[in-house]
């Protein structure tokens, strides 16, 4: 059970928003996500600074938390995970880590089903619905 000192509904958004969440990864951590992930070197890297969280992004960059990269995320995307961020209109941080697992695991899946031939977005989606 968590106990909370006042109902969500009360509490200011940087209380209980993960904007109040800061990056502890050191620059030595940082780049050591570049090998443990495979992350092209022409693929910039950095860490936010002390007043940036992960929903704050500039223009042509884009946050994803490690648990995207441990469900098997790798940079460059699939097309067909662009496509289904694209359809949605999402950035990659955006979607659930289950939803990156359901991708992964689709796009795999219909290369080996469907001798090497790539999951498209409306196979996805004839598929599955988002939602929320």
């Amino acid at each position: 059970m968590i106990a909370a000192p006042r109902p969500i509904s009360q509490a200011e958004p940087d209380h209980w928003h993960t904007k109040a969440d800061r990056s502890i990864l050191t620059p030595a951590e940082l780049e050591g996500t570049r090998g443990k992930y495979q992350i092209p070197l022409e693929i910039g890297l950095r860490l936010p600074t002390s007043t940036e969280r992960a929903s704050d992004v500039r223009p042509r960059e884009f946050s994803l938390y490690e648990e995207a990269w441990l469900e098997g995320v790798r940079l460059p995307l699939p097309q067909v995970l662009v496509d289904v961020l694209n359809e949605l209109d999402a950035a990659p941080g955006q979607l659930m880590p289950n939803a990156w697992k359901i991708l992964m695991v689709c796009a795999s899946s219909w290369l080996q089903a469907m001798g090497g031939l790539a999951l498209t977005v409306n196979e996805f989606f004839s598929c599955y619905k988002a939602s929320g």
